[in-house]
């Protein structure tokens, strides 16, 4: 199924059940939904996100993105990210980027944030993961 397609059946999914069960849009809640569902910008080009369709209905939402730093077997580690330079550019590890005693972090914190540089490894978008995630949450093996 088109991931574009799939979005927006999340969000009327989301609606249908908000509706039926009389939720009031101001009411706090948690959605858990996949990376590539939850990202404030596109995650493929020219897509829209289900965090987005949200957000046009008038919905706040805040992306908390969870990786961990395990390694993975021939797709290499989960917390792979890709710089946004142009050609081949080397792989970096999230854990790398960030303090080792901390586990959760804002991706936006400061305008010199690393985040602001790097993208998620599927994401052919363009986008950074500052740009797609308020949060990360890294876990760490």
């Amino acid at each position: 199924m088109n991931g574009d397609v799939r979005d927006r059946r999340i969000a009327q999914h989301f609606f249908e059940e908000v509706s039926d069960r009389g939720i009031a849009r101001d009411t706090p809640g948690v959605l858990l939904l996949g990376a590539a569902h939850a990202a404030a910008t596109p995650f493929n080009m020219g897509l829209t996100t289900t965090r987005m369709i949200l957000e046009r209905h008038g919905y706040h939402c805040t992306s908390i993105r969870l990786i961990t730093d395990f390694a993975g077997g021939a797709s290499g580690s989960d917390d792979t990210v890709l710089p946004l330079a142009s050609g081949t550019p080397p792989a970096i590890r999230l854990a790398s980027l960030t303090l080792p005693t901390r586990i959760s972090f804002s991706t936006r914190a400061s305008p010199d944030s690393p985040f602001f540089s790097v993208r998620d490894k599927f994401s052919d978008s363009g986008q950074s993961i500052a740009e797609q995630y308020e949060f990360i949450v890294l876990q760490r093996g």
